[in-house]
């Protein structure tokens, strides 16, 4: 038994054969290491460490966040346009009726 988890004896486990094996979640000096260069601030999407990403956590997960940051990425054009056609509709006092 050690820290964390519920309290399971593992080797007793094992020994009446309840669990066949079992294995870490994570391996923590890599996961650090990621964490480290994917977890910054100020970072844009589109520079995600995605082989690194897709190493630790495999293929679907690395495609996902791959699709993320570009999905992000065309998200931040389609804001800049609605935020542009917004100052226009302010530029005119929001009057509808105004030919522009």
């Amino acid at each position: 038994t050690g820290p964390g988890g519920c309290g399971l004896d593992v080797r007793k486990l094992l020994k009446h054969r309840a669990i066949l094996a079992y294995m870490p979640l994570h391996d923590m000096v890599e996961l650090r290491a990621l964490e480290a260069q994917w977890l910054t601030f100020f970072d844009m999407p589109w520079n995600q460490p995605v082989d690194q990403i897709k190493d630790y956590f495999g293929e679907k997960i690395g495609l996902y966040f791959k699709w993320l940051g570009m999905y992000t990425s065309w998200l931040v054009v389609a804001a800049v346009l609605g935020f542009g056609f917004w100052i226009n509709v302010a530029v005119d006092q929001n009057d509808p009726n105004t030919k522009s």
